[in-house]
């Protein structure tokens, strides 16, 4: 056990925030007067702090409705960087917004252990604060930095009204500062206090030991019988002993700290006696007829009493004026206790609302136009986005021309033929639509955005539809099956009919939940956010039903992934699904989570999916049509599609040995399985089309008569 039970102190948070950091690993009390700092409140970093005083939070609420009450609603604020003071200036700003103070600006002064580096920060704060219009300035420092602060006002014979933080409303040595009375009204708070009966007549008859000399007040150091000759003392050290000051010592010591001390003995005090009582648990306690108690975070809930330094002579007293309790939150004032010793009781400035689009920048006097904010076409974002757009574009382009050109060949026919004519203009549909989240929206484009991406896409998606399902019957190695299929094969049908559900999709979401312009701002930018809403309900049908199609063609092209080593359409057909689906399920919680990108990451969804089709379904083929030209005729399919099946036939070689019957050398055939795959094979090589004329020219791979259906 540690020999020390509790420890009191410090008196700035910077100290008890680590001095509280080490005894809270042995779980030491510690319990201070005066450090507020709302950080300490925090029982998982600090367990065993604790405070006769409110948190900071309170503090701060209380200086903003004291704004508030006087009508200071264009201030200026000055502040320290420790933990202290960055989390007392955090916590005013949210209460000065709340009770709608304008901050003219805020400065903050670094705390050195040598004062004297601060001034030249000093006097750029002086500087700003004498061209401000801001007649009431927020101080959150330390007394010795104050001062300073103060002098350079001085220097320049400028006045503002003060408003103190706990941290020097109190401090009586400033209150003796030469030229006080000339910087101008000041207002604090303190922590609400007591009495410390029989405190001030011990300060009064303190004296120092003989032969000792008080450094800081030399005129403390009289000897006794000297004091008591003049009963005070400073009578040894002033020409006339008469004019002796019995209240030095009463006045040099912040009577506050000592009760606040005072207090946090009694809390000891009244814990061992609840310690000592097992079955007590509730800790709280009277002293001087107060009810005093901690809430869950360790501190007093007592209050604040406001103060203001009023002048007396060449210096200032400080008075209680009125109090904040925290119960109510409300600053009740005694108007006849307080004395304006500047005209500046009144502030002339008063914050008035902007008009719509306008916004003010904090410290701003005018309201400026709010810029709006949109992808605009000169931003890079947007060129990438048109560049990619604009050479998708010019792709599918010289797809079709080149297709066109070699429409005959098999590396088309094997593309899908006249279905590729129609993916390349859905998804040339999907290239435009992404244009469309570009530039400043209106409602006939949010409109027309994804409607133009879900019909274009979904006539693409369909077109893919019918290739799987073909390849799926070319290469279901049982005839029966595949023939009862082969009468949903109806690629004309499927197209229709699959883009009409997604243009029934379309229709429907644009009379029930059609996009619209939203124009959004924010209190904290200058910016004016334009862009397209809507439930997002219509989209994901949509969006889902694309998903499904995609997710059969996925399935359709893995059921006859087994296909030839030459056919790679299932290969292509399964890897463009995923990219599809992969973009759009990784689009989903980016799309959810960037409010304000959302018009950007749709269209490089979009983008992407695209793109994704085109390499995998149309620049393979391209490839064979302009570097292999060789292998881009009937033949050489249909032999690659002989040699294919042979090896991936389950039969022996003699089963696909040909056989001729009736003496009839020039058409051998085959087993019947045998036969049925390599006649799919064909078909699909050839696309029905030529299959007549190559089995004409291949009579060894002419199959029987009932196998000669195309698909």
């Amino acid at each position: 056990r540690p020999p020390v039970k509790v420890v009191i102190g410090g008196r700035f948070s910077e100290e008890s925030i680590p001095v509280s950091k080490l005894l809270g690993v042995y779980l030491v009390p510690q319990i201070s007067s005066t450090s507020s700092a709302s950080i300490l409140s925090d029982k998982t970093r600090y367990p065993s702090f604790v405070r006769t005083i409110p948190s900071d939070v309170h503090q701060t609420r209380a200086l903003a409705k004291l704004m508030s009450r006087f009508g200071w609603d264009w201030i200026a604020v000055v502040s320290g960087d420790d933990e202290y003071s960055k989390s007392a200036l955090e916590s005013f700003l949210l209460n000065a917004k709340e009770t709608n103070l304008c901050v003219d600006f805020q400065e903050i002064i670094p705390h050195y252990l040598d004062n004297s580096q601060s001034k030249p920060r000093i006097k750029e704060v002086a500087k700003r604060n004498r061209s401000s219009t801001a007649q009431v300035v927020l101080v959150i420092l330390k007394g010795q930095l104050v001062e300073q602060l103060f002098q350079e006002m001085l220097r320049t014979n400028t006045s503002r009204i003060w408003v103190a933080s706990d941290s020097w409303s109190m401090d009586r040595p400033l209150a003796n500062m030469e030229g006080i009375t000339k910087v101008g009204d000041i207002f604090g708070f303190t922590f609400m206090t007591g009495k410390n009966p029989g405190f001030e007549q011990y300060l009064q008859k303190l004296s120092p030991a003989p032969g000792t000399v008080n450094q800081k007040h030399p005129q403390a150091s009289c000897s006794l019988p000297e004091s008591q000759k003049y009963k005070s003392l400073q009578a040894c050290s002033l020409p006339d002993p008469q004019q002796a000051d019995d209240d030095f010592i009463v006045r040099s010591v912040d009577l506050t700290r000592a009760y606040g001390k005072r207090l946090a003995v009694w809390a000891i005090a009244h814990a061992v006696k609840r310690l000592l009582k097992c079955n007590e648990t509730n800790f709280n306690f009277t002293l001087d007829n107060n009810q005093f108690y901690f809430d869950e975070f360790g501190n007093f809930v007592t209050g604040y009493d406001l103060v203001m330094w009023k002048i007396a002579g060449s210096r200032r007293e400080i008075k209680v004026v009125g109090q904040y309790h925290l119960k109510t939150e409300d600053v009740m004032v005694n108007e006849g206790a307080i004395i304006w010793g500047t005209p500046n009781n009144v502030v002339s400035h008063e914050c008035v609302s902007c008009p719509n689009n306008t916004w003010s920048e904090p410290g701003s006097v005018q309201c400026t136009p709010r810029t709006e904010k949109y992808f605009k076409w000169h931003e890079a974002f947007t060129i990438t986005l048109l560049v990619a757009a604009a050479l998708g574009e010019l792709l599918l382009l010289v797809i079709f021309i080149i297709f066109l050109w070699y429409r005959e060949t098999p590396a088309v026919k094997v593309a899908g033929g006249n279905l590729a004519y129609t993916m390349i203009a859905g998804l040339s549909i999907s290239f435009g639509s992404s244009v469309l989240f570009l530039g400043r929206p209106n409602n006939h484009l949010c409109k027309a955005q994804q409607t133009m991406y879900g019909m274009g896409f979904t006539l693409c998606i369909t077109c893919i539809l019918v290739k799987a399902f073909r390849t799926y019957l070319v290469f279901l190695f049982d005839p029966g099956r595949q023939h009862r299929l082969k009468r949903l094969y109806k690629p004309l049908a499927i197209v229709v009919l699959g883009t009409a559900v997604q243009a029934l999709i379309c229709i429907l979401r644009l009379i029930f939940d059609s996009p619209k312009v939203d124009e959004k701002t924010s209190d904290q930018s200058m910016e004016i956010l334009i862009q397209c809403v809507s439930s997002n309900i219509g989209f994901g049908i949509m969006l889902s039903y694309i998903a499904l199609l995609a997710f059969i063609c996925f399935l359709l092209a893995l059921t006859g992934r087994k296909a030839p080593g030459r056919y790679h359409e299932t290969g292509y057909i399964i890897f463009s699904m995923l990219i599809f689906l992969f973009v759009w399920v990784c689009f989903i919680p980016v799309y959810v989570t960037v409010s304000h990108e959302r018009a950007g990451v749709e269209a490089a969804a979009i983008l992407v999916s695209t793109y994704g089709i085109i390499f995998c379904h149309f620049v393979p083929n391209l490839y064979i049509i302009i570097f292999k030209r060789s292998t881009n005729n009937i033949q050489s399919y249909l032999e690659g599609m002989r040699q294919a099946v042979s090896h991936s036939s389950p039969l022996s070689s003699e089963d696909i040995t040909p056989s001729t019957e009736s003496g009839d050398t020039s058409a051998p055939s085959y087993p019947m399985n045998v036969t049925a795959s390599m006649n799919c094979a064909t078909e699909y090589s050839a696309s029905a089309v030529t299959l007549s004329h190559a089995a004409t020219e291949s009579p060894a791979l002419h199959p029987p008569s009932r196998f000669k259906t195309p698909l």
